[in-house]
């Protein structure tokens, strides 16, 4: 249903053969990507679209659930020993980069908007040895169910974003925050419930 609608759409705003050219490559993207997905291991749910081109290494350290849907130009990144989850029903808007050197999990029926930027992993930074040569600090970011992210938030290691939660555009979410809440700013701070 949802599909045909979007070509309904597509139709009366580009007219038939704009339609149809949007379409084949609407359907090749979505195939393409399960295909390529699949051959690296990660573990796909039932119904997930792709929007565009996605780029995965540790594939088989990625899962994706049931009806998710990932915008095009998304990163996931599952380093070494790290392991990404994305939950069903979650959107991960374009160009949003999820790195996991440990792991990041997101949960079901998220909203991940486009240009975010989740990672689970800083660089030491003690005396006496350049920054760049000393080891990564890993801690797990976990997202629940029912998350908002806004455009171009940024979720830095060891937070734990619990249900409800909704972080405003440009937030930079550095440590927990408590379920149902709504943050803001830089580092993002709880300014209300939600209701």
């Amino acid at each position: 249903m949802f599909i045909v609608k979007k070509i309904k759409n597509v139709i009366n705003t580009y007219g038939i053969v704009e339609a149809i050219l949007i379409v084949k490559s609407y359907i090749f993207w979505r195939i393409f990507n399960y295909f390529k997905l699949l051959i690296i291991g990660v573990k796909l749910g039932k119904g997930i679209i792709f929007e565009g081109i996605v780029r995965v290494s540790g594939g088989k350290r990625v899962t994706i659930g049931d009806n998710a849907r990932i915008g095009r130009g998304v990163v996931l990144d599952a380093g070494k020993d790290g392991k990404i989850e994305i939950g069903c029903n979650t959107y991960i808007g374009m160009n949003t980069i999820i790195v996991a050197n440990s792991e990041v999990k997101i949960g079901s029926n998220c909203l991940i908007s486009p240009f975010c930027y989740i990672i689970d992993t800083d660089h030491g930074t003690a005396l006496g040895e350049n920054i760049r040569n000393q080891s990564y600090i890993s801690l797990p970011v976990i997202i629940g169910n029912d998350v908002w992210l806004g455009t171009h938030c940024v979720i830095l290691k060891g937070v734990k974003l619990e249900d409800g939660v909704v972080i405003g555009a440009g937030g930079i979410a550095n440590k927990s925050i408590s379920e149902n809440m709504v943050a803001v700013g830089v580092p993002a701070r709880p300014i209300k419930t939600r209701k």
